[in-house]
């Protein structure tokens, strides 16, 4: 059976766990390959996992529902939507349609019901990849081995843009070059006739392209303004120079991005954002720091006279604060919430939450009941 990937985009980390307790996912042979807490980040791991189904929540902070709706049934119409919603909205229901989504989903969610739409995407992709080897890219990489390494190489250049680390895109994008160079001479060659290289170039310019706009629209960049008219514009000649060129737009974005971040004031409020999206990763008041470029004693002086917390407070506040939704309102298993919260040490989870909230896990849950 073809395995296809998922996404799941809900800002509450406890809703993704539910879905991804509830689908039948190696039944129906797919797999949950990513996650992402609004819409900005959703648009991004979309462009960076190409995801063939992604499953979203409606009302997120940032960017709206409607809006995330709108933007991937534009920028990536090949991806099967599946929206949830807490409310039975009209609105809402409309711009799904719109969107072209195969279902809208109440919350809670019903077991059968999500799997039942689950299954109408998979037949859908089966369907699809019967006429073509993948939806997403027609004309590159007939062979799904190829596609695989393909996929490899770009989200190698998705994590390093994202982490704005200008040395690893660029190597990134050596090994791309290389890739594509022999990758399209052996599409050539299989089939001389049909095979074009200007369209080979273009879908790997606006597949790439897409990777970027997400993270453009993040730190404020035109994106226009720094590729030109990219849409438009000829594809070069060899596959060696098309990477060429997404290289140095890639890596003009994030200079471009690091300059901003430089010269503007450390805004507080982008940091709880960034705090709020990644609580329960293993994350160090070091890393946070490098992250906004600036130094441990500044950010940790400037969050603990906004906020009257220290970063590692706020934290684990927010840790907890999951926790208890995992524990007492979910009524998840203790380990899975403290793995969910981003405990591997159950009895180090089990003395921090009895600390934060008087008495143990379990105590608290029997008095919810």
């Amino acid at each position: 059976m073809r395995q296809y990937d998922v996404l799941i985009i809900d800002d509450e980390p406890w809703a993704r766990e539910i879905v991804k307790m509830l689908g039948e996912w190696e039944r129906l042979g797919l797999r949950v390959v990513g996650e992402a807490d609004d819409g900005t980040s959703g648009l991004r791991e979309i462009g960076r996992l190409s995801p063939h189904i992604v499953v979203t929540d409606m009302r997120m902070p940032g960017l709206e529902g409607v809006e995330l709706l709108e933007r991937i049934h534009r920028d990536f119409p090949h991806v099967k939507l599946l929206v949830m919603s807490g409310y039975d909205d009209y609105v809402y229901l409309r711009q799904a349609i719109r969107s072209r989504a195969r279902d809208y989903l109440l919350k809670p969610l019903d077991p059968d019901q999500l799997n039942r739409a689950l299954a109408v995407c998979a037949e859908e992709l089966d369907r699809e990849h019967g006429e073509s080897a993948n939806p997403a890219h027609p004309v590159l990489f007939k062979d799904g081995k190829t596609l695989e390494i393909y996929h490899t190489h770009r989200r190698a250049i998705a994590g390093w843009l994202a982490e704005m680390d200008a040395k690893e895109t660029a190597d990134a994008f050596v090994r791309l070059k290389t890739f594509l160079a022999e990758a399209l001479e052996r599409e050539r060659q299989s089939d001389p006739e049909a095979f074009s290289l200007p369209a080979a170039l273009r879908n790997v310019d606006r597949d790439l392209m897409a990777v970027l706009e997400p993270f453009a629209a993040e730190h404020g960049i035109d994106i226009d303004g720094l590729a030109g008219d990219w849409r438009n514009r000829a594809a070069p000649l060899t596959a060696e120079a098309s990477a060429d060129r997404l290289a140095a737009i890639f890596l003009n974005a994030i200079e471009e991005a690091a300059r901003r971040r430089k010269s503007g004031k450390l805004d507080i409020a982008e940091v709880v954002r960034y705090l709020d999206s990644r609580f329960a990763e293993p994350l160090s008041l070091d890393a946070v720091a490098k992250h906004f470029l600036v130094s441990k004693e500044h950010i940790s002086r400037a969050f603990k006279e906004r906020t009257g917390m220290t970063v590692n407070e706020y934290i684990l506040r927010k840790r907890m604060e999951l926790a208890y939704q995992a524990v007492v309102e979910q009524k998840l298993p203790i380990r899975r919430a403290a793995e969910l919260c981003g405990y591997d040490d159950l009895a180090y989870f089990y003395r921090v939450f009895k600390k934060h909230w008087g008495v143990p896990p379990g105590e608290l849950r029997q008095d919810s009941e």
